[in-house]
């Protein structure tokens, strides 16, 4: 109905027929354009989801499909929206979309097809093996769009649609054998399986005779062609088997015999007619007919006809997409437009095509369809007309406002069946007067130059500089130069604004002028009309409207006031100044404004004069203008008036001054621009001079003492008062004391000044000398920093800003050299100090002190100001000292001014320094502290007797409290000492016979040669070559210098050792109470095997060496009681290979024991000491040697210290030296001819020594390690 209306429509206007134009051809603006679809097919019952694009299709209201509307709509994008299908009947739909600018055309993609439900009536085989594979054809309705064929639930393969009625689909393979229902799936839904729809497959067997029976049946496996028309002729080839003998063939139920056969599998025939429908080829010989089956099926087609185009007509272009309704169109083959064949066909149904119609010249053509049944006739209905686009001409107004509504005629050509006017891409309303004029509406667009173009069936007119329209916005005036002017007009006047180009009339009040200048799109210049005396508008009409009315397009006919000067040019920002205007055409004065607030109280003098009172206004420069009738006076210098706030005061540039006045102040603030005058306290200054608006200059008056207020006074009122506002009058300062009187003349001291004024001291000067720093501690004192000065009395005065102090005795000042110390006399002294020494120099004058190494002299006396006497104090340590001394002048420090020498003692806590030196009684020895670090000690006659070997500059000797002797290094590290910890209150002495002691009393604790105590102490070491002594001196215990730790006697007889070597080997006294003799690399050699905080080793005079404990003997040499942790001690336990500390070790099978008879016990004794772990029954001394190779060890005769050596006079010994060549040795040995080793022993060092080749070099050595 839609496209019949439409299509009257254009015949009306073409035929101009009366009521079918105007409103009814409007066409709605901004119309959106033809829409795609994401999905083209769905089932009649709806509820298929579908995108819709296109461009403005975002603000669809309503979807179209044919005449259903959706409304449940969801926009995607600007282009986009989805919905879902509306349940509708089975056909092919358009789908449109409606926006609020119009509905969108259609186009061959915006077609939906609703399908019904498909139904299969029929299967051309009903049953196939399990292999699969057989071709079935299906018939049944709605099958044209199938997407899908099931056998069961298994998926059919090659599916070929043939017809809406028919497809051809391949068996998939079963893995069962049974029967299956055949459903087709489409978008209209699934088939319902019925008994038409059932198909079986059958298993796969095996024949059980060699000999198949054989196939005399031809068969038809293709057609060369598959349709054809009613009326028959077609001349088809037919391919298969048997064909030889065939006698007729057979088109559904018409026999023919007009056939050839080429071959046993090719045939030709020519097909007879028969009515419409879908046949098999059937071939029959003697033996039988073929089978029919999908591959030999045949379609009878009707000639195929056309009932109608839409739409009929179309531009020479082409193009257009043109629907074809009629009958038999399934098969479609081409279709002509005239002679042209468009290539662009869409089969839509068994009904309908739409194709695009070609290109073509002007006129009308035919439009003929062809398919297998044929070509469809020339009619009426098929005729499509060939006709060009409109085109525009001219407009008969070229230009109108941005909000449209411009009616405007437009002339042109082929403007009949016109569907769309567009300005731009804005639809336009229109009304179609002829084929060769339109008239229309424009519609609102935005400024600018735009095209307009019509639409007609036959495509849409070109773009032409004819056929363009300007959108103009409304003008504007923004100011008029100049705004007034006589009454007989003739006055240029400069317009601005915008909007202005196409300006077609100015009107001042209701008076047009005529003379119009363009200057450019801002700016017009007119000359106004002749108009009564008043103000008027000024407006500007053209294509985009009128100027609206402003107040800066006002233009005042007459002559406005002038303001030439005013009485009073400022005041006070709350107003209230009464104010005389002098001016012109000043009688008709209406109102008078003060920078745009009204004045009151208006009063007309005359003509020429005015008296108003000044508004309250913020502060600043501000215009005064008058207005009467015939506008407003302009703005001049000479009218403004200035509202001045009141002035404020933040700072005076000094805050106090004398009395007498005449202090030059800047004072700092705020609106003093103005300022008429200042007082200081009431008193007016002088000298006002107005630096800015922030700041003044005058003078102060005179004024007695105190502080006054400072005030200004402007057109803005006074200032307030405000500590910032103060200022003091001060008297002259005095100065009635100084503390001290005297300093050195380099300064830096500090001098308290004392007096009265002493508010804002600005200076205090010595002489002409400013002082470096001024602390004020109140208004009666100052502390002040002492400048540099040279030698002399000088006066000290105080500057304020009262003045400054006179010259008075009491402000007198003496700068003082410091002292100089020429000599000393003498310059060395006792450290019992007492000596008095005279010290010569200058500037000795109030001498405060003198100092040796910072300890006051215990007394002193000036003699003159060149000569002092002091008594030198007391020092506990030796060496040259320096000696300071002080005037309130300064302190003199003289470097090693004095020396302190020791006698023959160094008493407890004192030091000897380096350079300093003991001497003994006699003078016949000196112990000296030399530079290099080392202690020595010379004779008189300067021969060295003994050093400490402490080399390092600086070193120092100290008797610490503790009784120790210390060697002290420069970074306070021990360098050496004595080790007599232990003996407090010990002193140092060096005696006449040369000999340096630590003594305790009457003991001496230790001497230079290495001699202690008879005891070590927690902590003390034995180191090489020293040792201690019993209380009798009858008894040594020495750290020898081979490592072997020696009790001996004071002759020199060997008594006890540990049997230790090691260069460098040292034993100490342990604080965890064990005695150990250690190697230089820490490891320990032999030990007592002791324990027990605070136990010391002593050295008794019975030939004894005890460790005792707090309470107890914990081990001793001979005579000691057992340590309770022993595990044996009784020969009769016969398991024991320690007693004395060693390496424990059991099962030797005898006792080893040191002071055993038995040379195997000794030996033993020696082996277990050095580590060796007991090997074993070893047996006597004779079997040593067997009993050791059978345990691996080696036996040989080369000797080395460790060994056994082995006699086969059964005795065994221990090896303690080798010489180099390996000839001589020395051993230890017990037993031998009943000597006990340490008894009677008078050999090298208490060992036997036996060379090689005697009667008594042993036969074999064992190496036990």
């Amino acid at each position: 109905m839609r496209r019949l209306l439409s299509a009257l429509v254009a015949l009306a206007v073409v035929a101009g027929i009366p009521g079918l134009t105007g409103a009814s051809a409007a066409v709605a603006a901004e119309a959106p354009a033809a829409v795609a679809l994401s999905v083209v097919a769905g089932p009649t019952a709806g509820g298929t989801a579908v995108d819709v694009s296109g461009t403005g299709a975002g603000s669809a209201t309503k979807v179209w499909f044919g005449t259903t509307a959706v409304t449940r709509i969801t926009q995607v994008s600007s282009t986009r929206v989805r919905v879902v299908t509306p349940a509708h009947a089975a056909g092919l739909v358009d789908v449109r979309v409606t926006t609020p600018s119009g509905t969108s055309p259609v186009s061959t993609r915006s077609t939906f097809a609703f399908d019904p439900v498909p139904t299969v009536t029929g299967l051309s085989a009903r049953s196939a093996t399990t292999a699969g594979g057989t071709s079935v054809v299906l018939t049944g309705t709605g099958l044209y769009r199938a997407s899908a064929v099931r056998f069961g639930s298994t998926l059919a393969t090659g599916l070929t649609r043939l017809s809406a009625q028919q497809v051809r689909v391949s068996v998939p393979a079963a893995r069962v054998a049974g029967p299956v229902d055949v459903r087709v799936t489409t978008p209209g839904g699934t088939s319902v399986a019925t008994s038409a729809t059932r198909f079986s497959y059958t298993a796969i067997t095996t024949p059980t005779t060699t000999t198949p029976a054989p196939v005399t049946k031809p068969a038809v496996s293709s057609l060369s062609v598959s349709a054809g028309p009613v009326r028959g002729g077609n001349v088809v080839t037919l391919t298969g088997q048997r064909f030889t003998g065939t006698r007729t063939v057979w088109f559904g139920g018409a026999a023919t015999t007009r056939f050839t056969v080429l071959s046993s599998t090719s045939l030709r025939v020519t097909a007879p007619a028969h009515p419409a429908a879908l046949i098999n080829v059937k071939v029959t010989t003697a033996a039988g007919t073929s089978s029919p089956w999908s591959a030999n099926a045949y379609a009878y087609e009707a000639v195929p006809t056309i009932t109608s185009l839409w739409p009929a007509a179309g531009g020479t272009g082409g193009g257009t997409v043109v629907t074809l309704s009629g009958t038999g169109l399934t098969r479609a083959t081409s279709v002509r437009f005239g002679t042209t064949t468009t290539t662009k066909v869409v089969r839509v149904s068994a009904t309908t095509l739409r194709v695009t119609a070609p290109a073509h010249a002007a006129g009308t053509v035919d439009v003929r369809v062809s398919t297998p049944g044929g070509t469809s006739a020339l009619t009426s209905r098929a005729r499509y007309a060939y006709a060009p686009p409109p085109s525009v001409g001219s407009l008969s107004v070229t230009a109108g406002p941005v909000a449209g509504g411009t009616v405007l005629t437009l002339t042109g050509a082929r403007f009949g069946g016109a569907t769309k006017v567009t300005f731009g891409t804005t639809a336009a309303r229109f009304t179609v007067l002829s084929s060769t004029s339109l008239r229309v509406t424009s519609p609102a667009h935005a400024a600018g130059v735009v095209s307009v173009r019509v639409t007609t069936k036959y495509g849409t007119s070109a773009a032409t500089a004819a056929s363009t329209f300007a959108y103009e916005a409304v003008p504007t005036i923004t100011s008029l130069t100049p705004q007034t002017g006589p009454p007989r007009g003739g006055t240029v006047v400069t317009l601005t604004g915008t909007g202005l180009t196409r300006a077609t009339a100015v009107r001042f009040g209701t008076t047009v002028t005529t003379a119009i200048v363009r200057v450019s799109a801002t700016t017009l210049r007119v000359t106004t009309p002749a108009h009564a005396s008043g103000p008027v508008d000024v407006r500007v009409t053209t294509p985009g409207g009128t100027s609206p009315i402003t107040s800066a397009a006002r233009y005042a006919y007459g002559s406005p006031p002038t303001v030439t000067g005013l009485s009073v040019t400022a005041g006070p920002l709350q107003g209230g100044v009464v104010v005389t205007i002098t001016g012109t055409h000043l009688g008709d004065a209406r109102d008078v404004r003060f920078g745009g607030v009204a004045a009151t109280g208006l009063v007309r003098v005359s003509e020429t004069t005015l008296r108003v009172t000044a508004p309250a206004h913020a502060a600043g420069t501000v215009a005064v203008r008058v207005t009467n009738p015939n506008g407003t006076s302009p703005e001049n210098a000479r009218a403004t008036f200035t509202y001045v706030g009141v002035p404020t005061v933040t700072a005076l540039s000094a805050p106090a001054g004398p009395l007498h006045g005449g202090t030059v102040l800047t004072l700092t603030g705020t609106n003093l621009s103005l300022a008429s005058a200042v007082d200081v306290g009431g008193r007016p200054a002088t000298g006002l001079v107005r630096v800015s608006d922030t700041q003044l200059r005058f003078t102060t008056p005179a004024a007695t003492p105190g502080t006054v207020l400072v005030r200004v006074t402007t057109p803005g009122g006074v200032s307030a008062s405000s500590p910032a506002a103060m200022f003091t009058y001060q008297p002259v300062p005095t100065v009635t004391s100084l503390s001290p009187t005297l300093a050195p003349t380099r300064g830096g001291g500090v001098v308290t000044v004392t007096g009265t004024g002493f508010d804002r001291v600005s200076a205090v000067v010595f002489g002409t000398t400013p002082a470096t720093a001024v602390t004020r501690v109140s208004a009666t004192q100052l502390r002040v920093t002492l400048p540099a000065h040279a030698e002399s009395v000088v006066d000290v005065r105080v500057t304020t800003p009262g003045g400054t102090s006179p010259v008075v005795g009491a402000g007198r000042f003496t700068f003082q050299d410091p002292p100089v110390v020429a000599s000393v006399t003498p310059a060395a002294g006792p450290l019992r100090g007492g000596t008095v020494v005279t010290l010569r120099g200058t500037s000795f004058t109030n001498v405060q002190g003198v100092w040796f190494n910072g300890v006051a002299a215990t007394s002193f006396t000036r003699i003159s100001a060149t000569t002092i006497t002091a008594v030198v104090p007391a020092r506990i340590a030796t060496g040259a000292v320096p000696m300071r001394v002080t005037t309130p002048a300064g302190t003199v420090v003289k470097d090693r001014a004095f020396t302190y020498v020791a006698g023959a003692t160094l008493q407890n806590g004192q030091v000897l320094s380096s350079g300093t030196a003991l001497r003994s009684s006699t003078g016949s020895y000196f112990a000296t502290m030399q530079p290099d670090g080392n202690l020595v000690i010379t004779t008189s006659t300067g021969v060295r007797r003994w050093a400490s070997g402490t080399a390092g500059a600086g070193n120092r000797l100290q008797v610490r409290g503790d009784g120790n002797l210390v060697m002290w290094r420069t970074n306070g590290t021990v360098a050496w000492s004595s080790g007599t910890n232990g003996w407090t209150g010990s002193l140092l002495t060096l005696t006449n016979d040369g000999l340096l002691q630590v003594r305790q009393g009457t003991t001496t604790v230790w001497d230079h040669r290495g001699i202690r105590y008879d005891r070590m102490l927690p902590g003390q070491v034995l180191r090489s070559g020293e040792q201690i002594m019993s209380a009798n001196r009858a008894w040594f215990l020495k750290m020898g210098t081979d490592g072997n730790l020696v009790l001996s006697s004071a002759t020199g007889v060997r008594q006890w050792a540990t049997f230790t070597t090691g260069t460098g080997s040292t034993a100490s006294m342990q604080a965890d109470g064990n005695f150990v003799v250690r190697n230089r690399s820490g490891v320990s050699l032999w030990s007592t095997k002791t324990s027990g905080a605070g136990s010391v080793v002593r050295v008794l005079g019975n030939a004894n060496v005890a460790v005792y404990g707090t309470s107890s003997v914990l081990w001793a040499i001979t005579g000691g009681p057992a340590p309770s942790n022993w595990s044996c001690y009784s020969r009769a336990t016969q398991n024991c290979i320690e007693r004395f500390g060693y390496y424990g070790q059991s099962a030797w099978n005898y006792p080893v024991d040191a002071w055993g008879n038995n040379c195997t016990n000794f030996a033993a004794y020696r082996l277990a000491r050095d580590g060796v772990r007991n090997p074993g029954n070893l047996g006597n001394a004779a079997t040593w040697d067997n009993y050791a190779r059978d345990k691996g060890f080696v036996v040989d005769q080369r000797p080395r210290v460790g060994d056994i050596a082995q006699w086969n006079s059964n005795h065994v010994a221990y090896v303690d030296w080798v010489s180099a060549d390996g000839d001589t040795i020395a051993i230890s040995e017990s037993g031998y001819g009943g000597t006990v080793l340490g008894r009677t022993y008078t050999s090298m060092s208490g060992r036997r020594i036996i060379a090689r080749g005697s009667y008594s070099w042993p036969s074999n050595f064992i190496h036990f390690r």
